[in-house]
């Protein structure tokens, strides 16, 4: 075989895995009226008037404005499911620590912004919440996917209330599929071909969403300035339900808001 011949059949291997990332059903989600409109990206936070992100005063806030709330979750040391973004607690706390080192009796002692609030248990916003306003739960990326997944399952098993799960992690959102494939999963996506965090092979499957087929994601969520094919053509080809993410103003919603069915926004009322 030539080098031509090598490189044609590259080729032709990428279009096909990118044919195959974009193919995804909605059907299960694009009937739900709950799971479109607006999300309050961490809740409705505001740091104007010292209500921090993924807090149960931010959580309260959007369900006092009506609003979904997505958020995302983590596991301690000690396995206990925290709701709070970053991998190192620095940037919110103060505190200098990678959330997945820490335990629970460390992680309770602090403090979200110089505020009073707590990183709060997932369980206490389930509790908060109670299925007065729809929940996106992403899941954080972690070496303990089984586990993660699990624990997320044992606290939600019993609520009542509409949510549905989402990860950039496509190898969590399997672990979801096979352990309770009757939730509704979503792919979150982003530019990082440049991200050297991950390898350049990783980069590639996780740019082009390549495991679509495998993790069948019920909808693809993307950064909104991600001009991403896959989104874009699965859309178009597939009609693929859409959302986008995290839209800072009413006029930057404006531009994109016939490209998707929901809208998670931060720093403004849309």
């Amino acid at each position: 075989m030539n080098a031509f011949d090598i490189f044609l059949t590259i080729d032709i291997s990428c279009c096909f895995l990118i044919i195959f990332s974009m193919y995804y059903s909605s059907k299960r989600v694009r009937h739900l009226d709950w799971i479109k409109g607006y999300f309050a990206h961490r809740g409705l936070y505001n740091r104007e008037k010292a209500i921090p992100e993924n807090s149960m005063v931010a959580f309260q806030n959007a369900i006092d404005h009506h609003y979904g709330i997505e958020l995302d979750i983590q596991l301690s040391s000690d396995e206990c499911m925290y709701v709070f973004h970053d991998d190192d607690t620095q940037r919110m706390t103060s505190f200098s620590g990678i959330l997945e080192a820490l335990d629970s009796k460390t992680l309770d002692g602090l403090k979200l912004k110089s505020t009073e609030e707590s990183i709060p248990h997932f369980s206490e916003v389930l509790k908060l919440v109670s299925g007065r306003v729809p929940l996106l739960i992403e899941l954080k990326t972690t070496k303990r996917r089984a586990l993660a997944v699990k624990n997320v399952l044992d606290l939600i098993k019993d609520y009542q209330g509409n949510f549905a799960f989402c990860s950039f992690d496509p190898l969590i959102l399997l672990e979801l599929k096979k352990q309770a494939p009757q939730y509704l999963r979503g792919l979150n996506m982003e530019y990082c071909i440049d991200n050297e965090k991950y390898s350049l092979f990783t980069r590639v499957i996780l740019h082009n969403a390549f495991l679509n087929f495998l993790i069948k994601p019920d909808y693809l969520s993307v950064d909104y300035n991600f001009k991403s094919t896959t989104y874009y053509f699965t859309r178009s080809l597939f009609k693929g339900f859409g959302m986008m993410w995290a839209l800072p103003s009413q006029e930057k919603e404006n531009k994109i808001r016939s490209q998707c069915e929901t809208v998670i926004f931060e720093d403004y009322l849309p």
